[in-house]
């Protein structure tokens, strides 16, 4: 299951939970491409991961496709899993191949503040907190 929230125009949340297949894999990296082509300015990105189980290798092209495809379209892009987990690893190495410094794997939503900071708003920063108070980051 996945869910993308809007937290401002310029910042949007990714929430991936359970088991991600290719279709949704595919549906979603849609969703996001389309939210970058038609944003007015670069995106700030955050991609929740911590209740994920591990991805299909295809799911994980599918994503990696639609990165490399929107990176000057993307400010920061933050994925969050949880340290020593399977998908954090899978994350880095998606991360590493799309070779992209405004891509970031962080292990919790603090490490995931520390990244976003400098790049947000006040209405980003409200976003981001009521995210994490939604759950209870």
């Amino acid at each position: 299951m996945y869910e993308i929230r809007e937290g401002t125009d310029r910042f949007h949340i990714l929430r991936f939970e359970g088991a991600v297949g290719h279709d949704e894999a595919n549906e979603c990296t849609a969703k996001l491409r389309a939210l970058v082509r038609d944003a007015v300015e670069p995106l700030m990105l955050l991609t929740d991961l911590r209740e994920s189980e591990p991805w299909p290798d295809d799911a994980w092209s599918e994503l990696g496709f639609a990165m490399r495809m929107n990176d000057r379209d993307v400010r920061v892009h933050v994925l969050v899993a949880a340290p020593d987990s399977e998908v954090a690893a899978e994350a880095r190495d998606l991360v590493d191949d799309v070779a992209s410094e405004a891509r970031h794997v962080v292990g919790d939503m603090n490490d995931a503040r520390r990244v976003l900071v400098d790049h947000f708003g006040a209405a980003e920063d409200y976003a981001f907190e009521r995210y994490c108070a939604d759950t209870r980051a």
